[in-house]
């Protein structure tokens, strides 16, 4: 179950860099509405204002320091929980 859920989260991780790192790409329209989802849900918390989430005129998205801040902590517990067994 780890395992899986480590394969989502890099494949996550790696859609949501690739508008930063390659945009235009037909996978950067689909890393884009990720980052608008993620900074929406983050935005409607209350999280993480200004840094890690930037308003649009669509509404909130996620800037690249908010992929890492997803992102990375999500990796190393996974990995973590994974070593253990």
């Amino acid at each position: 179950m780890v395992v899986v859920l480590l394969i989502a989260v890099s494949i996550g991780l790696i859609a949501s860099l690739v508008p930063f790192l390659v945009p235009g790409t037909l996978l950067a329209v689909f890393g884009d509405s990720l980052n608008d989802w993620l900074g929406g849900l983050l935005a409607g918390f209350g999280l993480a204002p200004g840094r890690f989430v930037t308003g649009t005129p669509g509404g909130a998205t996620l800037t690249f320091a908010g992929v890492l801040a997803v992102y990375v902590p999500l990796l190393l517990v996974l990995t973590i929980g994974r070593r253990r067994r």
